[in-house]
């Protein structure tokens, strides 16, 4: 894997880390304290699937951030037909009297 990937892997997994660990918390600890015994097989397969489930998710998440990122590197920004990037929105501020506005709907209050 290359130096990106495992660059965002580690930010992806240190990030989750923690809604992770409460996340396990609450679906196994929670049965668990309650009583859900490890011999049933509906909790063990529900043990498993939040057990294996979340990290994929996680490792096939930052795979396409990667991804993306190294064909943005590659290809450069993408521009629409005016030249400005694309997905960018871009607000005008406009002078209303002695106040600045940002954009059409702007009540042209200043803090």
């Amino acid at each position: 894997m290359s130096d990106a990937l495992w660059a965002t892997l580690h930010r992806g997994i240190r990030r989750a880390a923690l809604p992770l660990a409460s996340y396990y918390a609450v679906t196994l600890g929670v049965p668990l304290a309650n009583g859900a015994a490890p011999s049933n097989p509906a909790f063990v397969k529900h043990a498993m699937t939040v057990v294996v489930a979340p990290p994929i998710a996680i490792v096939l998440a930052c795979a396409v951030h990667a991804t993306v990122r190294s064909l943005i590197v590659i290809v450069g920004p993408i521009r629409n037909r005016r030249g400005e990037f694309a997905g960018a929105a871009r607000i005008e501020p406009r002078i209303e009297g002695n106040s600045i506005a940002e954009g059409p709907h702007s009540t042209g209050f200043r803090c």
